[in-house]
């Protein structure tokens, strides 16, 4: 009795553990961004990255990231920006995505004014979970 009391005190807590990963596991996605501060204004329509083209000093730019979710239950996605562009790009804090749908989620540049002419990245992570 005592051997199947043990067992089922780690068992219990490793199955719960289980099916919260396979259930409830968050995705991580990060998306190399870009932009370019010149005195000319430039655009870029690479699909790979999050790229704002080239703006103006104190200019802005405006993208849109289309987030899927080929899954049968809703989940949330959540914005981070690291990087040199994390003070330039506005994310949405949390955006709802419909089972089996994809949302277009709008991201916006905004180069401070006084801002060095120059190339500036960063990173744009996407953490999906399951909505509740």
């Amino acid at each position: 009795m005592d051997k199947l009391k043990t067992v089922a005190t780690f068992a219990v807590p490793l199955l719960m553990a289980m099916l919260l990963y396979f259930f409830i596991a968050p995705e991580f996605r990060e998306i190399p961004m870009s932009i370019r501060v010149s005195n000319y204004i430039g655009f870029d329509v690479n699909t790979t990255a999050l790229t704002f083209g080239t703006v103006y000093l104190s200019g802005s730019s405006t993208r849109e990231m289309l987030v899927s979710n080929e899954d049968n239950y809703d989940k949330t996605a959540q914005f981070t920006v690291e990087g040199d562009m994390k003070s330039f790009v506005t994310a949405p804090k949390d955006t709802l995505v419909k089972a089996g749908t994809n949302t277009s989620v709008p991201m916006r540049a905004d180069v401070p004014y006084g801002t060095p002419v120059g190339n500036y990245t960063g990173r744009l992570v996407v953490f999906l979970r399951r909505a509740i």
